[in-house]
Parts: structure tokens; sequence; C-alpha cells
């Protein structure tokens, strides 16, 4: 990301994520900067900055950020909503900071909207949560919990046990398994650009509860979880669509693999590449054996950072992530808002996808359904083009549910 960043001159916002809440009940301005103040100063990642020396990158940890919180008057939610576009465009000087930007929005008195802008690189989607959790209980004054280890001593862990025969073994596994991988050519309706926009529109649909209950049940049978199975249907719709046999799908795992790191903010999500292999005419039950062995695989080299597998398979061209052009993510399920004190959090929606791939499907768990997004770079695809491929997709997995051994 650092990289990226400096290939860009500092002016790409591709990593920008703008999570936003709505705080029912009366905001204390003075109490709510502390508040900022006090998460901020316990976490390392939000403090960093990333200088450059020497050509590469060094992180300097100043001991108290200064984060000062933006207090901005608006007429209504679509107002924010607009002035929130403003602020996901706006770029992270990852050199001087601050890599978090807290803006609220005054609605009404008893109604705030809390915009905390943050750059990928200081932060995840486990992330999220735990800052607003944190915010909301620094601010009722609540205690917060200990943190056993800092993200420096989680740093300084993964580089000494990816060291040695344990990273080589490891990154053989990746060299072997991703060796001669082809990109995916989509059927686009306009031809890529030289430099991709990552201007994006979603389609969402819903899986209902038999479809969902029928999926659960194939997978089941097959040894399968419900990740492995949507993943293997997703192979298939984009094997049909590409009219290839072989490509690969990009999916993040959570890297908190220690009860330690779990209340830490910071990056430590990583992707791991599952190859499609659809060759010889399998079986639905047939692919999905497939797809639960690379799976599982993929899952026990997981620790290897991407960017290190992508710089072993294309040591040409590291200004490109050339391993895959789709993804495929499921999500947990969202709790409760955090409260603190008088306050609620609950989230706010706005319409401000990015596309870092050619497309991305997001599964999320709502109870006895299936909230699916599908998300798609707009200067290569047309939403007539997308809502044909969801209307596929619903189709695909109706046809593996009724009958798992169709090919």
């Amino acid at each position: 990301m650092w990289f990226l960043d400096r290939l860009a001159g500092g002016r790409d916002t591709a990593y920008v994520t703008t999570p936003m809440w709505r705080v029912h009940g009366r905001l204390d301005r003075e109490r709510f900067q502390k508040a900022v103040d006090t998460v901020v100063d316990r976490h390392d990642a939000l403090r960093a900055r990333f200088v450059e020396r020497d050509g590469m990158p060094r992180v300097v940890l100043p001991p108290s950020a200064g984060t000062p919180v933006d207090w901005r008057a608006a007429g209504s939610a679509a107002e924010v909503a607009r002035a929130a576009e403003a602020e996901a465009e706006r770029p992270f000087d990852l050199a001087t900071g601050p890599l978090l930007r807290v803006v609220v929005w005054t609605l009404t008195d008893t109604e705030h909207v809390v915009l905390a802008a943050t750059h990928h690189i200081a932060s995840d989607g486990w992330s999220v949560g735990l800052l607003a959790r944190e915010l909301a209980a620094a601010y009722a004054g609540e205690p917060l919990p200990d943190l056993p280890v800092r993200y420096v001593d989680y740093a300084e862990r993964q580089r000494r046990e990816l060291d040695g025969d344990r990273l080589r073994a490891d990154l053989d596994y990746w060299r072997d398994r991703l060796a001669g991988l082809p990109a995916l050519t989509l059927p686009t309706d306009r031809p890529a650009p030289e430099r991709p926009s990552h201007t994006a529109a979603t389609t969402e649909f819903v899986l209902g509860p038999d479809l969902v209950a029928g999926l659960h049940r194939v997978g089941r049978e097959h040894g399968a979880t419900l990740y492995m199975t949507l993943l293997a249907a997703f192979q298939v719709l984009l094997g049909r669509w590409s009219g290839q046999d072989d490509f690969g799908i990009g999916s993040p795992v959570a890297g908190r693999d220690r009860p330690e790191v779990e209340n830490l903010i910071g990056l430590f999500v990583n992707t791991v590449v599952t190859r499609a292999d659809l060759s010889g005419d399998p079986t639905f039950a047939e692919l999905l054996g497939r797809v639960r062995d690379d799976a599982l695989d993929a899952l026990d080299h997981q620790e290897v950072p991407y960017e290190r597998v992508v710089r072993e398979l294309r040591p040409e061209r590291p200004d490109t992530d050339s391993l895959i052009d789709a993804w495929f993510a499921m999500q947990n399920v969202p709790g409760d808002g955090p409260s603190a004190g008088p306050l609620r959090f609950t989230d706010f929606e706005t319409d401000r996808p990015k596309a870092l791939f050619a497309v991305s499907l997001f599964a999320q768990p709502r109870g006895d359904e299936l909230a699916m997004t599908l998300v798609y770079r707009t200067d290569l695809f047309d939403a007539v083009s997308i809502g044909r491929l969801v209307g596929r997709c619903r189709e695909l997995l109706v046809a593996v549910v009724a009958d798992p051994g169709v090919r």
C-alpha cells in the first residue's frame, strides 16, 4: 500500500475507507474529542507515520497523534452523504498523518453523523467495529480492555516467524499452486483504461431461506462450508462468463489468529487466492470437492503476506496486482450498534463503493437469508450487463441445490 501510494504521488484514494455512524443522543464536543484522543493514543496503527528513508518506508510513532474532530452543521442526511463522498476522495499523507480523520455532522440536537476516515494501511474491517465500540466506551467513561501486545509487537513477531524455512515452505506452496495462473478475462462493455478509476456501482439481491437452507445442505453433504459452496458457484459463474476454466479469485482472511490481537486496531487482514479448476466438465459436487481442498490448503498457508506472493510470481510488475481480478467474501453479521451512556450508534448507509477488482461478490448472513452485494467497476461494465449476471447467478444456485450432480 505504501508503494502504490508513492507510485500515485500520494493522490490515490482507492484505499481510503470511510465508515460512518448515526449517533442518537446529545453529543458533548469536549467529551467526544477526549474519547477520540484516548482511542488514537492507545493504538499504534492510528498514530503511525510512514516516512521514506533511503528509498524504503520507515514507521515513526509519535506519542500522541493529535486528531482534532472536525465539527460541521448539516441540514439533511442527503447533504451529509454528499459531503462524505468528498471526504472519500481526499487522500491521506502517509508521511505526515494523521491516518484518521473524524468528522461530525450535527443534524439536530440529538442526532449526529460521525465519519471516521482512515487509510487501509492503518485499519481493516475488523478494526472498524473496534473503533466504534472503543469510541462509545471511552465517551461513556467505561474502562477499555487491556492491550497485552502492541501492533509493533505483532509486526515484529510476524517478521520473525516469516523468516527461514517456514517462509520458504509457504512460498513454495504458493509458487507451485499459482504457477502460470492466467488473468481472468471478462467480456467487458468497454475497453479497460490504462489506469483503473476504481469507480464502482453495486447490485444487491437476497437469497431466501429455502435457497440458503439448500446451499447449507449441499455443503454438509460434501464436507464443505457455506463459504466454499458459494465460492464454487461463483467460480462456475465467472467460468461461464469468461469462457475460462482456469483463473484466480481472491478472498480475505482476518489474520487475527491469536486472542491477544483481537482488540488491536490495525491492518491484519490478508488475501488468499483460490484457483478455479473447471477442467474436465465436472459435476458441481466434484467441483465443490476441488474448491474445499483448495480453500483448506490456502488457509494452511494464509500467513504469507499477499504482496509477498505477488512479488514472487509477478516480479516484473510490482505496481499492479495481476494475480486476481475477482473477489469473494463472506462477511460477519454486524451486531447492534454500540451505546455510550445516553448515546447509541447505528450504521449510516451511503452509496460510495470503490472497486479494487473488476467484480467482487459479498455474502452477508441476515437471519435465515443471505444478503448478496455485487460490486463492479463502472469503467468496464454497464448496469444492464451486471443485472443479467445476477439473474444467472440465481439460476445457477437454484440448479445446484436441486441437483449437485449437474455438470
